[in-house]
């Protein structure tokens, strides 16, 4: 095994069982956050949460077709994951006209970003970076929606008041397209709310920035951990939820990361011969 990748595996069997030894509490803990609701942190993590999933992809297209370099898809996608930040954060709901009105105005607000924001200049480092951004934001997040219609299982609020039964994570539904209620397992939210990992590559895309890691690191983990707990608090999720959200994120970012450095180290060895 390459020496990359040993921490991240024993890292990954320590989480695993705590995740075991947590999803003993699932129900009893889930219903003892839910009844101490903190309503602010409940709203934020349900509008803010997402929001890393759909901006950071526009903005590495952004980094990568600067300008007018990129084709009319490039622009349509950026412009498509912005009007899914102004959905999101505005929680568009019905067709009414001031719902309309304000998701249209916070998709323009977030497409302006994508203007004044600083990028990065291009190396072919830099390049994969950007993509490795979208590929792992991309391929966590579809997973989870994936696990969701498989999974089937019914959320903490579903149990309240629909009358339906507690299911643990390992009991597999069967792959169907379900109702929300019924589609806790793993959350979405804490899964989208991982991609804030990716500020961790920003000293590399960014000479000026600080180059301290723990910064990048502890800012992730902090922004993660608070919309995971706001899920379980507004009573859509368990505790394995979102752990198995942010453990999809991870997998995921690490695989493709130390993909990354392998093939760098790789090339700079051949480099040096």
């Amino acid at each position: 095994m390459k020496r990359q990748a040993v921490l991240p595996v024993l890292t990954g069997i320590a989480y695993f069982g705590l995740f075991l030894y947590l999803s003993v509490y699932d129900l009893p803990f889930s219903g003892y956050l839910t009844a101490r609701e903190i309503r602010a942190l409940v709203i934020s993590g349900a509008r803010i949460g997402p929001l890393p999933a759909f901006f950071i992809p526009a903005w590495c297209l952004r980094a990568l077709y600067p300008d007018k370099s990129g084709s009319i898809l490039i622009r349509l996608t950026e412009a498509g994951l912005c009007i899914a930040c102004g959905w999101t954060l505005v929680d568009f709901e019905s067709w009414i006209l001031s719902e309309i009105l304000l998701t249209a105005g916070t998709s323009l607000l977030f497409y302006g970003l994508l203007s004044i924001l600083p990028l990065p200049q291009l190396t072919e480092r830099r390049k994969r970076l950007l993509w490795l951004g979208i590929v792992i934001t991309a391929g966590s997040f579809f997973t989870v929606q994936l696990m969701k219609c498989l999974w089937g299982r019914p959320r903490f609020v579903a149990i309240l008041q629909e009358g339906a039964t507690f299911r643990e994570w390992f009991q597999i539904a069967g792959f169907a397209l379900r109702r929300d209620f019924y589609r806790s397992f793993p959350s979405g939210h804490t899964v989208s709310a991982s991609a804030i990992f990716f500020i961790t590559f920003l000293p590399d895309l960014f000479e000026d920035l600080p180059q301290k890691p723990w910064i990048y690191w502890t800012a992730s983990f902090l922004f993660t951990f608070l919309v995971a707990l706001s899920r379980i608090m507004a009573g859509m999720h368990f505790i394995t939820d979102v752990m198995a959200g942010f453990g999809v994120y991870m997998i995921w970012y690490l695989a493709l990361v130390i993909r990354f450095q392998i093939r760098e180290n790789e090339g700079a060895a051949g480099g040096n011969k």
